[in-house]
């Protein structure tokens, strides 16, 4: 079994989000996940988005939203063709 990626710093800039990581394997794609509502979250309406990824880096960054209350990256990499989710980071605001 292969291990997953593993966060190895996480920053917030404003309105920009980055965080840096290892992985043992190649990763495909990274996704902000976001929402700027309160309240229970599973009432709470969440959007996505594509981050940036370098994987030279390697590093995943995204803007964030105006008003958001909570966001998180994720990480893709492909297993057996399919994408398997890495949640990567998570940060609640305010």
């Amino acid at each position: 079994m292969t291990a997953l990626a593993r966060i190895t710093a996480q920053h917030r800039d404003a309105d920009r989000v980055r965080a840096e990581f290892e992985s043992p394997s190649a990763i495909q794609r990274a996704d902000l996940t976001y929402t700027c509502d309160t309240g229970k979250w599973q009432d709470r309406k969440w959007e996505t988005m594509r981050a940036e990824l370098d994987t030279n880096a390697p590093r995943v960054s995204a803007p964030l939203p105006a008003a958001t209350t909570v966001w998180y990256l994720n990480l893709f990499r492909p297993v057996n063709g399919y994408e398997f989710l890495i949640p990567l980071s998570a940060a609640v605001d305010g």
